[in-house]
């Protein structure tokens, strides 16, 4: 059995996902205006994040082909934290 090469790619992935959707969110709820910057703003705050994700973004693909059980859970988790995230923003 081949030794798991983890999660770390596809978590920073989708921690950057979940960046994007949260403020994209909070953005469209009452349509565009210049309150919005400080959502902006507050991504910029985040580079660092979003930039590991687009870093990373080619090696989830490798870490999600060798998953195994306890990755998986894990991998489930942290979509539903995502989800969570959105849905409570």
């Amino acid at each position: 059995m081949a030794e798991p090469i983890g999660l770390k790619e596809t978590l920073e992935l989708l921690d950057g996902v979940k960046l994007l959707a949260v403020a994209g969110k909070k953005v469209g709820k009452d349509g565009i205006d210049l309150s919005d910057l400080q959502h902006l703003v507050g991504l910029a705050k985040d580079f660092a994040v979003l930039a590991a994700a687009v870093e990373g973004a080619d090696g989830a693909l490798a870490e999600l082909k060798a998953l195994d059980e306890a990755e998986t859970i894990q991998l489930i988790a942290a979509v539903f934290g995502l989800v969570k995230a959105v849905k409570e923003a």
